[in-house]
Order: structure tokens, then sequence, then C-alpha cells
């Protein structure tokens, strides 16, 4: 991915970003629909409602929602960097919804000034902290013992820190997408080769910090969130289920970048035993395929088959965009 491949796609987030509240629940459905689940398996879903409807919470989101006895755990969805909850998670929040979970889908990370602009302040000691204060109050309000999160990028490692380094016991599954596990001889510019000799300088952290997107200084070693997270040489804790889902077209987290490498987790690449899904990064947490790996990670139990059908990294599912 180039560096101005790069910036465009993050230029393109900030602007959908500030064009989106920093919405979170409600029991209101999607305004445009796919198929016969009611969801619309677009990545450009969240911008769509948040046009027609704006400052509306994300669909599939519900402040009153209870859990069931058969779906205990609330659903947190963790978005990446530059995002926010209504924008990213658009098609899985309503998916979830439809199968009987409680979903939550904060915007976190955000900079007062542009609240629809998430995941872009430091993650530990601040980022984090918010997503850990979220899990206590929706564990709170729903009276759950524990909450499943999901994340897509940024997202997936914030996940993996809460569980492991601040809420210890109060998380019972991870999944990711289009994550990025930090793992030893691996680095978060190892698609940006002109941003290597920046980090081999040490000087990465510097520039960094010097912008406005502050959240990438903990992925970048020397760092607290990632000696947290592999504390003990695994980044998995006992007691917690974990699903890795990457796909080979992820222009910034591929398997071979994404996966920890350790065992204690399960990892899924998204074309196995599905060559037409060529989700890339933006568009994974749109894919129905990938919708249908998660619900499989949130319930052991599911028997489902996840779908495969036709997808590309731009418009996410092919045929299932605005009517």
């Amino acid at each position: 991915m180039s560096i101005m491949r790069a910036a465009g796609a993050l230029a393109a987030a900030l602007v959908i970003g500030l064009a989106a509240s920093p919405a979170e629940s409600s029991a209101d459905s999607v305004g445009l629909n796919y198929g016969s689940d009611g969801v619309d398996y677009s990545p450009w879903a969240g911008v769509r409602h948040a046009i027609e409807r704006p400052g509306s919470p994300v669909p599939g989101t519900d402040e009153q929602c209870r859990p069931t006895e058969d779906k205990p755990r609330p659903v947190m969805l963790l978005h990446g960097t530059g995002m926010n909850g209504l924008n990213t998670w658009s098609t899985l929040a309503p998916a979830l919804a439809a199968e009987g979970y409680c979903v939550f889908a904060p915007t976190y990370g955000a900079y007062p000034e542009a609240p629809g602009v998430g995941g872009v302040r430091k993650v530990v000691g601040d980022a984090a902290d918010e997503v850990a204060a979220y899990v206590d109050e929706v564990r709170a309000r729903t009276g759950a013992e524990q909450v499943d999160l999901v994340g897509h990028s940024l997202g997936a490692p914030v996940g993996a820190y809460v569980a492991k380094a601040l809420r210890p016991g109060d998380i019972g599954t991870v999944v990711f997408i289009a994550g990025y596990w930090m793992r030893p001889g691996t680095s978060t510019v190892s698609n940006w080769p002109a941003l290597r000799p920046l980090e081999k300088s040490g000087r990465l952290k510097d520039v960094i910090a010097a912008g406005p997107i502050r959240s990438g200084i903990d992925l970048v070693r020397p760092s607290p969130l990632i000696d947290a997270v592999w504390a003990g040489g695994t980044p998995y804790l006992e007691g917690v289920r974990y699903r890795t889902i990457a796909s080979e077209f992820d222009e910034v987290f591929p398997p071979a970048i994404g996966f920890a490498g350790v065992d204690g987790g399960e990892d899924v690449i998204v074309q196995d035993g599905c060559d037409l899904s060529r989700s890339g990064h933006m568009t994974m947490p749109s894919d129905p395929r990938v919708v249908d790996l998660v619900l499989g990670a949130l319930d052991p139990r599911s028997t489902r088959a996840p779908r495969c059908v036709p997808t590309d990294p731009m418009t996410g599912a092919q045929g299932m965009t605005p009517r």
C-alpha cells in the first residue's frame, strides 16, 4: 500500500467520520436493506444512514436491550483509526441484533472538537480506559457478567488490551477483524516500505506524536500496550475465546502480519473455502462471510456455514450496494 494511497484512505475515513455523529444505541433498524435478513451489506451503509437520518444511532443497537438466556453476553464493537461506530458497524450491528444479541457500538478515542472521528487519541491511559469504562457501563446496564468484544483494525488490539490488562475476567470472547496482534518480528509499517527508515531510526513515534492521530504510538515498539498484551509470552488470556479473521486482500494487516502466530486462539483466513471473497481492510466488516465468521466465534454452538459471495476491496459485497 503506497503512502499516497494510505493518506487517501485516511482522508476518506476522516471525511466519513466528520459526517457521522458518535451514535451509540437505538432500537431503530437500518433504512435501506438488502436480502432476507434485513441487513445492508454495503461498506457505505453507515454513511447512507448518517445522511438520511443525521444524528440517529447505529442501526441494530439498543441501550434498553437486556441479554437473554440464549445470548447472555452483550457484544461491544470497537472501530478502527479515524472511524466511528456508525460508519464501521452499520452492517454487523444489525446482523448481530437479528440473531438476538444486545449490541453496543460506541465511538471512542475521539477529540472533543471532532467527536465523529474516533480511534485517534493515545490508547494507553486514554482511549483504552474509555473503552474499559464503557465495558463497566454495559455490564451494569445489562446485568451481564461478561461482555464480548469485536474489534476492527485498531479496535482489535484495543480489545485485546482491555481483555487482558484492564478488565481481565470481564470479557468472554475477543474477535479480531483485520487486526494486528503486534507479535515479535512484525511491524505496523511492514506493508509501507517508505516508513521503514523512520521506524529503524526510532523516529516513527516522534512523527506520530507530532500529528493528530496519536493512537499509532502504542502500536510501535517499545510500547506499554504491546508489553501488556504479550505479558507471559502470549497475547491470549486463559478463559477468553479468541478468533482472528484476516483476508489475503487486506492491504494493511494481511494474515502474515495480523495473526498472533502462537497457540491459544483460532486464526481464520476469509478466502479459505471461498475464492470469491476479496474483501480488503475497509470492507471486511460488511462482508457477509465475515459476519458469519463473527457469529460463529460468538456462539461456538452455531452450525452456520459462512456465506461465500463475490466481494472486492472497494465496494464490499458486489450487487449489495445502494438501490
